[in-house]
């Protein structure tokens, strides 16, 4: 990987993609108020530096990270990347989304979390390639 690939490799590999929303390139806009799973959300429309647009929404009384909207061009057309995000439970002072479902196209994957450690030690031959 190079230039602006390696970039934007960097930059989605970031588990907290919303901390790199202030850095120079990131638009923001407030689309408005909408209800998804049950709840208020706002409706945030989100163009990266590459241009790359997604729609995340946010609960109107958590704040928290609700759902995602994106659109990928694959060889086969374009392809709608849906993410729900459920059961936030807080872990050393940051809440996390315990299950994950992730819809894209015909696909749909139910992703549960069963543990988080948070800065754990992690051996360094662990990355070791053999």
């Amino acid at each position: 990987l190079e230039g602006d690939e390696l970039v934007s490799q960097k930059r989605e590999a970031n588990p907290f993609q919303e901390l790199n929303y202030n850095q120079e390139g990131y638009q923001l806009e407030l689309l408005g108020v909408d209800t998804k799973v049950d709840q208020a959300v706002y409706v945030v429309q989100v163009t990266k530096p590459s241009g790359d647009k997604q729609t995340e929404y946010y609960g109107v009384e958590s704040s928290l990270l609700v759902m995602t909207l994106v659109t990928i061009e694959t060889q086969n057309g374009a392809v709608t990347d849906e993410k729900t995000m459920f059961d936030y439970k807080e872990i050393e002072g940051i809440k996390f989304a315990s299950r994950v479902k992730q819809v894209a196209g015909p696909q749909v994957m139910d992703l549960n979390v069963e543990s988080i450690e948070v800065n754990k030690t992690i051996e360094d031959s662990v990355f070791n390639i053999e």
